[in-house]
């Protein structure tokens, strides 16, 4: 029995599994003009990979992998693994012709199946790639820690603000109410 599943949940799942050494995750990294759901970065092979997750589409995963292709050494999709074999060669075929790897989702045993291993592109401009392996450095080494930074900085910044606001309303007489 088929259990429902959404496209994020896929990807948390996926994500548990996925151990491999010398590679770096990161879910929803801005390309163009959209998001890639999870890119990895094999800092000791050098390699950029796209990965679409969907949970009905696969046309659409397809089609979104390949929208920002140019970015990335290898493009590959995450789908639901479909009941019927001849779907899942027709996949399989159409994602060989245009070098896409292929993961099949089985959503009761929550498990994945590498169907096929993604071909290497040999069109990738090479700035926008570069732009991608520094975000994800950037987040992974201090994105997240550095916002949080910001968010308190600017907190403080507030309270200072409104301490020096204070006293000078002070020394008018009238104290400002918050």
């Amino acid at each position: 029995m088929e259990i429902n599943i959404s496209e994020e949940e896929q990807r948390k799942c996926f994500l548990s599994k996925y151990n491999k050494l010398d590679v770096i995750t990161e879910c929803e990294v801005p390309v163009f003009c959209r998001s890639v759901d999870l890119v990895t970065f094999n800092t000791k092979q050098n390699e950029l990979t796209s990965i679409e997750f969907k949970t009905k589409d696969w046309r659409r995963a397809i089609e979104q992998v390949m929208s920002t292709s140019v970015s990335f050494d290898n493009l590959e999709i995450c789908i639901r693994k479909p009941q019927r074999k001849e779907t899942q060669m027709r996949i399989v075929e159409e994602c060989a012709e245009k070098g896409i790897g292929v993961y099949f989702f089985d959503t009761v045993t929550r498990e994945f199946e590498h169907s096929l291993m993604p071909k290497s592109t040999h069109r990738v401009w090479n700035v926008q790639r570069n732009q991608v392996i520094d975000y994800i450095l950037y987040q992974k080494t201090n994105g997240a820690f550095s916002h949080k930074l910001d968010r308190t900085a600017t907190k403080a910044k507030e309270q200072e603000e409104r301490e020096v606001e204070c006293l000078s309303v002070a020394s008018l007489g009238t104290v400002p109410l918050y």
